[in-house]
């Protein structure tokens, strides 16, 4: 049996306290959809295949359809595995195998940027968040508007940091 030694100092996480909640973006709408265009594009150029005639249309839209499907799944796979945690003496955020986490001491500014976008002149504008964390030793926290985009409520959490913020002296 392995004991633990009292030397051990506990991990950065079990310093930071319980977990009050956990912020992960909800990509299994990117996904399905990454699959059916994929499935699309493969039956389309599988059928393509064994027609006498091989129309060059069908090809190119099973081409184009298999692309987009990859091109979403590429796109987004840099936010895969990230997470946002609110801890009880802390805030931790988890990118892959890197992690940065700060005590509510250690955080001096909370910069909570909203922008009003139009990604063409024909959708409608919407809104778009950029979170950074700034600690006292240069430390930040860089929530990128695509991440903040695929969390299913982004309420709660613009509400827990006005909450844990410190209070800013003007």
């Amino acid at each position: 049996m392995m004991e633990k030694r009292a030397s051990e100092r506990p991990s950065m996480t079990e310093q930071l306290g319980e977990l009050r909640a956990k912020y992960q973006p909800n990509f299994s709408g990117v996904i399905c959809l990454s699959l059916l265009l994929l499935m699309l594009g493969a039956g389309l150029l599988i059928y393509c295949q064994f027609q006498k005639p091989s129309r060059a249309v069908l090809m190119l839209g099973g081409l184009m359809s298999a692309t987009a499907g990859l091109a979403l799944l590429v796109l987004r796979a840099p936010y895969f595995g990230q997470a946002l945690e609110v801890r009880a003496y802390g805030v931790r955020f988890v990118a892959g195998r890197d992690e940065i986490a700060l005590f509510w001491e250690q955080v001096v500014h909370i910069d909570m940027e909203e922008s009003q976008v139009r990604p063409f002149h024909v959708l409608p504008v919407r809104r778009q968040w950029r979170i950074s964390i700034h600690g006292c030793k240069g430390d930040v926290i860089l929530l990128a508007p695509d991440f903040l985009r695929h969390l299913p409520k982004l309420s709660p959490l613009l509400a827990t940091l006005r909450r844990c913020a410190p209070e800013r002296e003007d």
